[in-house]
């Protein structure tokens, strides 16, 4: 009985594991390709930027399309001749100049930055974070690793609390037993004291052998 707990808590170990790292392997692609998306997109903006700067005639639906779509990734864009353009970072203000540098060394830190070349003159790099949603994304591992281990918790109280039940009606089972065992020569030595008793006149070695005849009594 005892192997076949081991042997099931070993594979509930095992199994939970496997699934466990199987979800968190499949979380971190998913997130390096939501990653990878947003990088996309931050390219396309790019080029939307430069084709709305390099433009002579009318720009195209899609560019200006392009350029209003993005509203969920943080960005600061930073000409060659020092203008500041920033996007969807509210409260920020743009002539803070400390605070632009730490969300610019922030986003480096995040994303490899983007620059924006006209020919082979680089006229704009663009700077960007990570989204609301891929920082939400990126604590769903940690998030998924605290769930996994309340539950293993649970697992491990049950398992422990069941082997303890277990224990205890294995042990009681075998205090029943040695009563029971114990309780038949009891009575014998009963029968025998009453019978020295009647026979010899040795009350004093008698009652005290009783005695130890009560207690074990008390035992069974």
């Amino acid at each position: 009985m005892t192997k076949n707990i081991k042997l099931t808590n070993w594979f509930i170990i095992i199994f939970s594991s496997i699934v466990i790292s199987t979800i968190l392997w499949n979380t971190y692609i998913f997130v390096q390709n939501f990653k990878n998306e947003e990088r996309n997109k931050m390219e396309l903006w790019s080029l939307a930027t430069l084709e709305l700067v390099s433009a002579e005639g009318e720009i195209s639906n899609l560019t200006l399309e392009v350029l209003k779509k993005n509203t969920t990734t943080p960005m600061i864009k930073i000409d060659s001749d020092g203008s500041i353009e920033v996007n969807n970072i509210p409260d920020l203000d743009i002539n803070d100049t400390i605070q632009i540098n730490k969300l610019v060394n922030k986003f480096k830190s995040e994303n490899p930055p983007i620059e924006i070349n006209f020919g082979k003159e680089r006229i704009s790099t663009l700077y960007y974070g990570n989204s609301s949603l891929l920082n939400k994304l990126k604590y769903y591992p940690l998030a998924l690793l605290i769930i996994a281990a309340i539950f293993g918790f649970i697992a491990f109280l049950f398992f422990k609390n069941s082997k303890i039940a277990e224990m205890n009606k294995l042990w009681s089972g075998m205090a029943k037993e040695t009563a029971h065992q114990i309780g038949t020569p009891l009575t014998s030595l009963m029968g025998w004291v009453e019978l020295l008793r009647n026979k010899y006149n040795e009350n004093d070695y008698l009652n005290e052998i009783e005695k130890d005849i009560n207690r074990l009594n008390i035992i069974s």
